[in-house]
């Protein structure tokens, strides 16, 4: 009889600790998962749009331009008020205003004299967004790029 006991009590024991250790693997395939998902990096396929969205003018008659992008069919905000008037540029023109070779599409931005140039490149998944300063005293060549936002797969959502 206590032979008896005592199988069903280890069978019994055997059987918690393998529902416990169960269910864990299963929490934790679920939440590897959900991270895969979530950091799912762009490809060269990315679609970037950019979106001019005129806000009016500013007080000395300068165009105020919310500079915003479509990433994959969704907008998102990348520069607030810009104060100059925005035009997409050709990749052929790319050089002549320093936009490097990966850029994926740029923006040049002008108003009175000076101006922003925008761009997007491709890097390590991500989209990263760069401006530069420019103006008539300056060559194209002494424009300096400076990365301002990063969007990831995840910020789409």
């Amino acid at each position: 009889m206590k032979t008896t006991v005592s199988i069903v009590y280890i069978l019994f024991a055997f059987l918690i600790l393998g529902c416990k250790s169960n269910t864990s693997k299963t929490t934790n395939q679920d939440s590897t998962v959900q991270t895969k998902v979530e950091d799912v990096p762009f490809d060269a396929n990315v679609k970037v749009e950019w979106v001019f969205e005129e806000k009016g003018e500013g007080q000395y008659g300068e165009p105020l331009v919310n500079l915003k992008a479509k990433i994959n069919g969704k907008l998102i905000l990348i520069q607030d008020q810009v104060n100059q008037t925005l035009y997409e540029m050709e990749k052929e023109g790319y050089a002549n205003d320093n936009f490097p070779k990966t850029a994926l599409t740029a923006v040049k931005g002008w108003w009175a004299g000076g101006g922003s140039n925008f761009y997007v490149a491709l890097e390590g998944g991500k989209l990263v967004f760069y401006r530069g300063e420019t103006g008539e005293e300056l060559n194209p060549e002494q424009t300096q790029y400076k990365a301002f936002k990063t969007i990831s797969s995840s910020d789409l959502k």
